[in-house]
């Protein structure tokens, strides 16, 4: 609006054909135009703030309204269908991903962003078929190799799972979530002893690691080795004393070795 009343009201030089009035008007339109838009960068850091923190209402709010603001922006869909995936409602985050895809589509961030609501949805083969094209313009993103293992592993193919999780330790040193997550693998097809000695090495790394060390109890159940199954579930529990999948397998092995008391303590964690 002000852009148009002050060239209306224009009274141009004849010297200059457009009129200093209009170049004006012009570089008052540039200038309002860029205000408007490091306001709205503003409100974007803030919701984004929001969503780093955990306030996901306040978060999906302000980019809803930043949406209507600027209809078809891919970087405000993709963080709605961010806000809407850790919600619990990965269905609603898909068809946003999908319009930040296609508003931007060199963006690959936008690609991940859908493979993991895939996977929160359970729709695993859409999981790896968007992963798998998100890693092969960007084959070092850790997090993408291991959601792709995740799904992959969810359907029972373990070895290419294994794979996967192998290419996210390369590119994340220290990744124990992975190493954790191949050594299950590489139990699922029988190869105990590659396992065994993925999870020393990294628990001698990281020795305050719950997944590793529940794994490595798991292992240890594989190999009926009780007392070092208990061994290793202890372990886990004092990281995390409740951890109810460690005081449960901690009671089966209790059982195979005999101490069926120490078991029934064991299964009293479990229930609670």
């Amino acid at each position: 609006i002000a852009f148009w009343t002050i060239l209306r009201h224009a009274k141009p030089r004849r010297t200059n054909p457009y009129g200093k009035s209009r170049f004006n008007a012009l570089s008052y339109s540039a200038q309002n135009t860029n205000n408007i838009q490091k306001l709205l960068q503003q409100r974007l850091r803030l919701a984004v703030e929001d969503l780093q923190q955990g306030r996901l209402d306040a978060a999906e709010k302000s980019l809803g309204e930043l949406l209507i603001q600027a209809p078809g922006d891919a970087d405000i869909l993709s963080l709605l269908g961010m806000a809407a995936t850790r919600k619990g409602n990965p269905e609603t985050a898909i068809p946003l991903m999908k319009r930040a895809i296609t508003a931007d589509p060199e963006n690959t961030v936008h690609r991940f962003n859908l493979g993991t609501a895939y996977l929160s949805l359970f729709r695993y083969d859409d999981a790896v078929a968007v992963l798998n094209e998100f890693l092969t313009i960007d084959p070092r993103h850790a997090a993408a190799a291991f959601n792709l293992g995740k799904a992959l592993q969810a359907l029972g193919r373990n070895e290419e799972a294994a794979l996967a999780f192998l290419g996210a330790m390369k590119n994340r040193p220290g990744y124990t979530k992975a190493i954790s997550a191949r050594a299950g693998c590489l139990l699922e097809t029988g190869d105990i002893d590659s396992a065994a000695v993925l999870l020393r090495d990294s628990i001698a790394a990281h020795p305050e690691d719950l997944d590793l060390r529940f794994t490595l109890g798991r292992l240890m159940l594989l190999r009926r080795e009780w007392n070092s199954a208990v061994e290793a579930f202890d372990a886990a529990l004092s990281i995390r004393h409740w951890h109810v999948s460690s005081a449960a397998f901690k009671g089966i092995a209790l059982r195979e070795a005999g101490m069926d008391a120490d078991a029934a303590a064991a299964d009293g964690l479990d229930r609670h």
